[in-house]
This record gives structure tokens, sequence and C-alpha cells, in this order.
């Protein structure tokens, strides 16, 4: 985040996408991106899986769409999603596993 923050000093690249949001959004986003990042370890793969299980069974217990759930499950599932994607890629085809 420090390389975000301080690329509007430079005047060959300012990468700081979250110059105009607020301090408040800026750090919901900081935060979100750090929860994503945490929720790849592996240690968490077990009980990540469980809860998005029960995410699932819930949204087919209450009939809700997607579009339906509480931030904190969307959340949850994004994380999970970002978590499958850090895992796929031993299950890709080797040349395509390189290349990845």
């Amino acid at each position: 985040f420090q390389l975000i923050f301080n690329s509007g000093k430079s005047t060959v690249c300012n990468i700081n996408v979250l110059e105009s949001l607020s301090p408040q959004q800026s750090n919901q986003i900081r935060n979100a991106m750090i929860q994503a990042i945490l929720a790849t370890d592996m240690s968490h793969h077990f009980s990540s899986v469980s809860c998005v299980e029960k995410i699932v069974a819930e949204m087919r217990i209450q009939n809700l769409s997607w579009s339906g759930l509480n931030q904190i499950y969307v959340e949850t599932v994004m994380n999970f999603m970002l978590h499958l994607a850090d895992i796929s890629n031993p299950g890709k085809p080797l040349k395509v596993a390189k290349h990845w």
C-alpha cells in the first residue's frame, strides 16, 4: 500500500487508484484487500469451504439470489473465489500452469 500511496509524489507514474476516494472509502478497500489476501491461506481452507457451504444452503432455504446476500456473505464468497483461483493452478494442464 505504500507504493500506491507514495506513487503520487513521483512525476513518472501515479498508480494511486484510491486517490479519488475518501479516507474512509480507501480504508474500507484496503481492509477488504487485506482480508482477501489472508483468505488465500491454506490453513483456513476447510473452514472456508464449510462457511461457503452454509451460505449456499441458507440461500437455498431462503430462496435468495446472489444479489440478495448481506455484505458479510458477499465478502466471504469473494474471498473464497480468490482462494479458489489461488489454488487452481496445480489443477491446470502443465503447459498452462507453467505459463500462468
